[in-house]
């Protein structure tokens, strides 16, 4: 028991550190994202991009930031777990 116990705490603690990652290159990408929408909307001000490119970043964004809140849900899930093994 006390070996499994450790193999599944491992485990879940590698998980946590997976969604760290993926956590820390989400963040990166909607940097990026704000950046190209900034400059998407001076763009489109002086009429060289359509709605439609901007749209489609908004829309890149919203996916992007849902993305992010389900992967804090999933290492939210990770900790409870983690936690009911070490007690």
């Amino acid at each position: 028991f006390n070996n499994q116990n450790t193999i599944r705490k491992n485990n879940l603690l590698k998980q946590m550190q997976s969604l760290d990652k993926q956590l820390v290159l989400i963040n990166q990408q909607l940097k990026a994202y704000q950046d190209v929408l900034k400059l998407y909307q001076v763009e489109l001000k002086e009429g060289l991009i359509s709605v439609l490119e901007l749209k489609t970043v908004i829309k890149e964004i919203a996916l992007k930031k849902q993305e992010k809140t389900n992967i804090k849900l999933s290492k939210q899930v990770l900790i409870n777990a983690y936690n009911y093994w070490n007690h």
